[in-house]
């Protein structure tokens, strides 16, 4: 499990770049990304994610809140606020992306065409509310005016 981590700065590449990681692989059912979120920018040309330009893992507990830029706009690649693509090996069942979310207003995307994912506009991205599922009792804080933030930050 990675759990209680972020990202903050600028991720640049080509294809497959992502605010947590750009290209998952791992056909492994026992890894799985809880309660992390990422600031970063993103800057790349196809396969742009919040989260993962593609990703194989179960997510849960994520948001982003950082800008996605195609590098050559116009061009026909994929993003999404969350990634441009998931895929979970033999599940059939794949419930999706519960509790993740990405600042649609900030970010410049509005959709996923992975089609999992909440988008919030920024009036919503600073609400506790917003986050369903998100343990603000004892993972995670949010201040007045601010995304949420892992409590351990604050230490």
């Amino acid at each position: 499990i990675f759990e209680r981590n972020y990202v903050k700065g600028s991720v640049v590449g080509k294809n497959y770049v992502g605010g947590f990681l750009g290209y998952s692989h791992y056909e492994r059912p026992n890894v799985r990304f809880e309660d992390n979120y990422s600031l970063a920018d993103i800057e790349g040309t196809n396969y742009l994610g919040g989260f993962a330009g593609r990703t194989t893992q179960l997510v849960s507990r994520y948001y982003f809140n950082g800008k996605i830029r195609e590098q050559i706009e116009g061009a026909a690649g994929r993003v999404g606020g969350i990634a441009a693509e998931i895929r979970v090996a033999g599940d059939n069942s794949y419930p999706g992306l519960p509790n993740v979310y990405w600042n649609r207003d900030f970010s410049g995307v509005d959709t996923t065409d992975s089609g999992m994912g909440t988008g919030l506009n920024s009036s919503e991205a600073i609400m506790m509310d917003s986050y369903d599922g998100f343990d603000f009792g004892s993972t995670w804080n949010i201040k007045a005016n601010s995304t949420p933030n892992l409590q351990w930050e604050d230490e």
